[in-house]
């Protein structure tokens, strides 16, 4: 699935898709499909069915609706639904589901040859759609996948760590700031597509309930050192009464700006603390490979979910301590 989405994930959402629910939709299809044990022409098939099943728009995240709400269980549904289909219905899927003249790619990134309108990579407009197997069963991109510590658009995270990072590095007290420059890939500023960007004017910022553009998220480690996990650690005098810190919001719309870059890597921000003495600091948080955690520091951070979390200390400790060693089980019990 990573392979799949690589290249394609802008490009997918300026058709009005929105990538994450289109491409996982085959990710629950391929796991279903492989717990079920089918063959080869069995995968074949549920990929088909699955690319066949899977949509989700974009206009939620364009206008803030309340719709998007469904795109993940749907994808997962799907996916599940595909591979039963694939098992039972003794249908032969499609050769070219994805790169045929009228297939995935033509449907969700406008044509079926790699072509793309818009990417991450500045100047780039051709995929070499080759390059989606390349090393395929011995390059696993799924290493380089971030974990997602907070329910927002995934770009925020590497802000909130990076400034946390540089407010400790550097004992910063908000208070003694003038400025912040969040400097991102240009696509990221105008999420969820340039071709139809929510908030056109990206650099005025929006704080509602707790959540906002990316000024909020910035200016909450700035003041407060970070940002609360869902039921977990908290950050800030008034704990997961987010809207009550009118200090936050006031820092987001008065001295965080974005600054936009078109050759800057995806999710890979830099912060310029301007101070009132004059003073600057400046850091980089590049993706490669500040958010590919390994496990040890995958389970570590996942403390962060205490207190909420419903099995508390210890149950999270017996999970990370069963997961660290399955490879030395005969199956997935001692999870369940």
């Amino acid at each position: 699935v990573f392979r799949l989405c690589d290249e394609f994930i802008p490009a997918t959402a300026a058709r009005g898709f929105r990538p994450s629910p289109v491409y996982t939709t085959l990710g629950a299809a391929l796991t279903t499909g492989k717990l079920l044990g089918l063959d080869e022409e069995g995968l074949h098939t549920t990929i088909a069915f699955a690319c066949n099943m899977t949509n989700a728009l974009n206009q939620s995240s364009s206008e803030g609706g309340g719709d998007g709400a469904v795109h993940e269980p749907q994808s997962a549904r799907n996916g599940v639904f595909a591979a039963m289909m694939a098992k039972e219905s003794g249908a032969k899927g499609s050769e070219h589901v994805f790169e045929g003249r009228a297939g995935f790619y033509n449907a969700f990134t406008g044509n079926h040859t790699g072509a793309i309108e818009y990417s991450f990579h500045e100047g780039k407009t051709q995929v070499d759609m080759a390059s989606v197997t390349a090393g395929l069963g011995t390059e696993y991109k799924l290493l380089t996948a971030m974990f997602r510590m907070y329910p927002f658009a995934a770009y925020n995270q590497p802000v909130i760590e990076l400034m946390a990072e540089m407010k400790a590095e550097h004992n910063l007290d908000s208070d003694d700031m003038e400025r912040v420059d969040v400097h991102m890939n240009w696509i990221e500023t105008f999420y969820p597509s340039p071709a139809f960007p929510r908030f056109p004017d990206f650099d005025n910022a929006r704080v509602e309930g707790g959540r906002g553009t990316t000024h909020y998220y910035a200016a909450h480690s700035a003041v407060n050192g970070g940002y609360p996990v869902i039921s977990g650690k908290t950050y800030g005098p008034t704990g997961w009464d987010l809207p009550a810190d009118t200090k936050v919001t006031e820092f987001a719309s008065t001295k965080v700006h974005l600054v936009q870059e078109k050759d800057r890597a995806m999710f890979s921000p830099a912060i310029t603390v301007t101070m009132k003495d004059g003073t600057v600091h400046k850091g980089e948080y590049p993706y490669h490979p500040r958010l590919e955690w390994d496990y040890d520091h995958l389970a570590k951070r996942l403390e962060d979910c205490l207190p909420g979390f419903a099995l508390g200390a210890a149950g999270l400790a017996k999970i990370i301590e069963t997961v660290s060693g399955l490879e030395n089980h005969a199956n997935v019990q001692p999870l369940i």
